[in-house]
């Protein structure tokens, strides 16, 4: 799942991504820090 956001992220050239539910409903965004921080184990 981490890999997917990186990999859509960088063939995009984007530093942020909407997360959505089941139902395309917005629950938040991620950044490519949280994604750093999260492989980091800084958080």
């Amino acid at each position: 799942m981490i890999s997917d956001a990186i990999e859509i992220m960088n063939n995009n050239k984007i530093g942020r991504l909407i997360v959505v539910d089941e139902d395309d409903n917005p629950l938040g965004i991620v950044t490519r820090t949280d994604l750093l921080d999260q492989i980091a184990g800084l958080n």
